[in-house]
């Protein structure tokens, strides 16, 4: 998982213009921007237009508590004697976090190696296929550096 420093680096950048998003659970619109002259995210719910601003602190604490959580982790209620902003700061952590899964994916396809595609069959070839997975995994990877020579 990435560490808190990391994040607050991704949120800096990410928002760094103005975006919309919405809360995960009432789906109510909100956008973001990153203040640089205070560290600290602002947002703007689009039906009151009153802006909240979180801290780097208020961010942290609930950053803290949510790699931690082991059920429904997005629950606004896990977070309520941290800040009053949790429904906010989570769907900044999913899109922060969404966002870094998808640059991720696309690193891999563009290695010319899908391995999340591998993974996904891996479950189809059991049975049919007499050498083990690890096996698998290790021979595509041979083939990949081989091929690269």
């Amino acid at each position: 998982m990435i560490d808190f420093e990391a994040l607050w680096s991704q949120t800096r950048d990410r928002y760094s213009n103005e975006v919309e998003l919405k809360t995960i659970s009432t789906q109510r619109e909100f956008k973001v921007i990153y203040d640089g002259s205070y560290d600290e995210v602002v947002v703007t719910p689009l039906l009151t237009k009153m802006p909240r601003h979180i801290t780097k602190t208020d961010f942290r604490r609930v950053w803290e508590k949510f790699v931690k959580v082991e059920v429904n982790p997005y629950r606004p209620g896990h977070y309520q004697r941290e800040t009053r902003n949790a429904s906010y700061i989570l769907a900044l952590i999913k899109d922060i976090l969404e966002e870094r899964v998808e640059e991720q994916s696309l690193k891999l396809i563009h290695q010319g190696t899908n391995l999340l595609e591998l993974k996904g069959i891996k479950g189809s070839l059991s049975g049919i296929v007499k050498s083990t997975w690890n096996e698998l995994e290790e021979a595509v990877e041979k083939f990949i550096k081989e091929g690269r020579k």
